[in-house]
């Protein structure tokens, strides 16, 4: 209450002055609650770091079943991904190559990935670190295809 009567002048509308004191409270509870969360240590060991060969392996799980699933994708898509992740070309030079607009090519790029990603989760699930980073996979269904290897 000493935090809302300190604050009042921010009140905008007096008409809603009971929503402003409710989301005052809720804020100082989150707060509150937010500084008394345990912190749980975490095992150095148990966390794939990058460059460790549970991470590579990891990282190699995934690009293969990426790969699987890319052969999966409609034509259009499939090379417009193909030539900007294995070939690493920029959109205009994929764009220049399949004779459609960048627009076109930016736009195919991003739906290709799209699809990909949301087969790769429905097929697994995965574990991130705060970057982003997958620290482990878990295999939800098989892939579909006899040899993910061979894909791509």
């Amino acid at each position: 209450m000493a935090k809302a009567w300190r604050k009042r002048a921010d009140l905008r509308d007096p008409a809603r002055l009971e929503a402003w004191l409710y989301r005052m409270a809720r804020n100082a509870l989150v707060d509150y609650l937010r500084a008394r969360r345990p912190c749980a240590p975490v095992d150095p060991d148990a966390v794939a770091a990058p460059g460790t060969d549970t991470a590579d392996e990891i990282a190699r799980c995934v690009a293969r079943a990426a790969r699987c699933y890319l052969g999966t994708l409609p034509a259009i898509y499939q090379q417009a991904v193909r030539l900007a992740e294995e070939e690493g070309m920029a959109h205009a030079e994929v764009a220049r190559l399949l004779g459609i607009s960048p627009t076109a090519a930016k736009s195919r790029i991003r739906r290709g990935r799209q699809l990909v990603r949301e087969k790769l989760e429905a097929c697994c699930r995965f574990e991130f670190d705060r970057f982003g980073r997958v620290i482990d996979c878990t295999l939800r269904r098989p892939c579909g295809r006899a040899d993910p290897e061979s894909a791509g």
